[in-house]
């Protein structure tokens, strides 16, 4: 190692006594040697040059155990400036990281996270209570900060909240969340309210306050996430009335642009034919591509890089292609209006549910119940509740929910709604169908459950009745 070599702890481990601790486990990783311990002291507190640190065999000792990341300055020469608007802190890493790397020399890389305070872990897989929202933000803000030295650039936080806390912002605990675990994936996917756009926007406005960048890059926003769906319109509506000159550049989501492939071009499309220009601008990244797989490692609070390197390589062309490529495009043009409804992943549902509703809701301003049967989750039921409540005023709502979905419902219970919360089996779903045969008005958000949904409307020859896969569509809808 150069003396000059920066050494950064990776903000993972946790230390008792002279044993540190990977993430959540609790079986001791390393054990710290008196010069050892004094190193890392001193690494806690900040990054050091090699040349700061007494004893370098103990630091090469906390480099081989991959307790520590060695970061090789970049010449701070000047350098264009390009800005990366990314919605969570490992995103413009996993899609176009190797691009980065590859250009670093000879540009100073700022990278802004968008969505930076978070409670999401992959503690949500192992189902560890490990909730804190302020130690979890903090330790992906020391994730975002390590991988934008390595680039030699500089990364900023928006402070916005991720989708899992505008579902509840809180310290969860593990019972909350096994609880509702099915609810809050679905709110990750439920599009957000353009009062939560409005604020994204307003935190961006901030941001470019006194700043120049040479380019900006944005993310297509493919996929199911909210996030990327906001964070896209969010830069592209900015830039579009406050930089209309801006040099901006669309860089593909990974791994959803290659898992909703469909989606990705459905956006090119849609701006496309609201008058944008986008040139194709891929990246050969064959070179910078172990780097990218490296650097990826130190997101080590969200995945461990071999459950997702299928999918990383996917997106750049496959195992089996000896060539790496990132995607990525030029904004030549801008479109004349952002079209916001036909990006979202959820259009095609919205637009059935659309064609479906003005026979749905004739009655509604009179009818006396409405039965809605919740197979899936709504993932947003205090707010739908409210619109729907517009569109039947006086009517008794009767919510039979699945076991997974029902605490969403029972959190929100109030006076107007009658919760039932069912078994599961499908002789309790055949029971609730029947009970609800002269009801006037029925939904059905089915999820993937779509020949349970299709046998319960088989049992109501009379009344009005809508399915959706999802809430959202007929949310949007209405």
């Amino acid at each position: 190692m150069a003396p000059e070599t920066l050494i950064a702890a990776r903000p993972h481990f946790r230390r008792e006594g002279n044993q540190l601790y990977f993430f959540l486990s609790e079986r001791p990783f390393h054990s710290l040697t008196p010069s050892e311990a004094a190193a890392w002291d001193k690494l806690e507190r900040r990054a050091q040059s090699l040349e700061d640190l007494a004893d370098p065999a103990a630091v090469g000792r906390l480099v081989e155990a991959g307790l520590v990341e060695q970061i090789t300055p970049v010449d701070e020469q000047e350098r264009r400036r390009i800005l990366v608007i990314e919605p969570h802190c490992d995103d413009a890493a996993l899609s176009v990281g190797a691009t980065m790397w590859k250009m670093r020399k000879e540009v100073e890389f700022h990278l802004l996270t968008m969505a930076s305070r978070s409670n999401y872990t992959s503690a949500f897989q192992l189902h560890r209570n490990y909730f804190d929202r302020a130690a979890i933000t903090a330790m992906r803000t020391a994730e975002g900060n390590l991988f934008a030295r390595h680039l030699g650039g500089h990364y900023h936080c928006a402070d916005m909240a991720e989708a899992t806390l505008r579902y509840n912002d809180s310290d969860w605990n593990l019972s909350f969340y096994k609880s509702h675990q099915v609810p809050i994936a679905i709110s990750n996917n439920r599009r957000a309210p353009r009062a939560v756009l409005d604020k994204w926007i307003e935190r961006l406005t901030g941001f470019f306050h006194g700043q120049a960048f040479d380019e900006i890059w944005v993310p297509l926003g493919a996929g199911t996430h909210s996030d990327h769906d906001l964070a896209r319109n969010a830069a592209l509506e900015l830039i579009s009335k406050e930089h209309p000159r801006a040099l901006v550049r669309l860089y593909e989501d990974v791994p959803y642009g290659a898992e909703f492939q469909e989606h990705t071009r459905r956006i090119l499309r849609a701006l496309a034919e609201a008058g944008a220009k986008l040139t194709p601008w891929p990246q050969d990244v064959t070179a910078e591509f172990p780097a990218k797989l490296s650097l990826l490692e130190i997101f080590a609070s969200q995945f461990k890089v071999r459950s997702i390197r299928a999918g990383v390589e996917r997106s750049a062309g496959g195992p089996a292609e000896p060539t790496k490529r990132e995607r990525l495009w030029t904004l030549e043009r801008p479109p004349r209006q952002l079209p916001e409804d036909e990006m979202w992943i959820g259009k095609p549902g919205v637009l059935k549910a659309a064609a479906e509703l003005p026979q749905f809701l004739k009655g509604a301003s009179t009818a006396r119940r409405v039965a809605l049967f919740a197979i899936s989750a709504a993932g947003r039921w205090r707010e739908d509740f409210t619109l729907l409540r517009k569109h039947f005023p006086v009517a008794r709502f009767v919510v039979y929910a699945s076991p997974r979905v029902c605490a969403e419902f029972r959190a929100a219970e109030n006076s107007p709604v009658e919760l039932h919360c069912l078994d599961g089996r499908a002789v309790s779903w055949f029971k609730a169908a029947l009970a609800e045969v002269t009801t006037g008005h029925r939904i059905i958000v089915a999820g993937d459950a779509v020949d349970k949904a299709r046998g319960l409307m088989m049992l109501w020859p009379t009344g009005r009745k809508i399915a959706c896969s999802e809430m959202d569509h007929l949310i949007q809808a209405l």
